[in-house]
């Protein structure tokens, strides 16, 4: 081969804070005890479907959210976007206690959202982990064929152990999937942002 080139791209940001998991923990857990059980999360608790709860914990969970947006910057910084021109907003923000045999299906955060992320606040040891899959893993020609070795460019899913403290960030069109759960309590907070132009854009 006289050259390669690679012309597509996914870019996962992962970075590691457990001083302020462990510091989210009691928090996390107060705002788990007044979330009521929800039959669309049937293994567990989320304040995804109750963002009132949420709202009145927001000065402790401030120094988080500011966080995640650094965060969002770095990650379109790292691939090259200007961010001189775009405000990253939050625009969805929750908590999540998986219990045993808690799950998600495939799913996208999109539309409404650009950065998407998860940040591991309790998970012990066989927590479920999170999948992430090639963008038309549906319908990828080159699933099936036998591989002498898994990279890049061949592999159509990803698995990221869940380890506290760890925040993972990706593109909001990214699917991914949380495979069944182990143990009584995996807590995450999981969040989406969107960019918004000086001129009233919004992506």
């Amino acid at each position: 081969i006289n050259n390669i080139m690679d012309i597509f791209k996914n870019y996962l940001q992962i970075h590691d804070n457990t001083d302020l998991a462990k510091k989210l923990y009691s928090v996390c857990k107060d705002v788990l005890d007044e979330t009521p059980k929800n039959d669309q999360y049937p293994n567990g608790r989320t304040t995804y479907f109750d963002k009132d709860i949420i709202k009145k914990y927001e000065k402790e969970f401030s120094d988080c959210a500011n966080w995640f947006i650094a965060l969002g910057y770095q990650f379109l910084n790292t691939q090259e976007f200007d961010t001189s021109k775009i405000q990253l907003v939050m625009n969805d923000f929750w908590v999540s206690e998986m219990n045993q045999n808690g799950f998600h299906e495939a799913h996208t955060h999109t539309p409404g959202s650009l950065i998407s992320g998860n940040f591991y606040i309790h998970c012990p040891k066989d927590s479920a982990s999170i999948n992430f899959y090639r963008p038309e893993w549906l319908n990828d020609i080159f699933a099936n064929l036998p591989k002498t070795n898994y990279n890049n460019y061949n592999s159509t899913q990803w698995t990221i152990p869940a380890q506290i403290g760890r925040c993972l960030m990706w593109r909001s069109d990214l699917t991914h999937s949380v495979g069944k759960n182990s143990v009584d309590s995996r807590i995450a907070i999981s969040f989406n942002m969107i960019g918004k132009t000086a001129d009233g854009q919004v992506y």
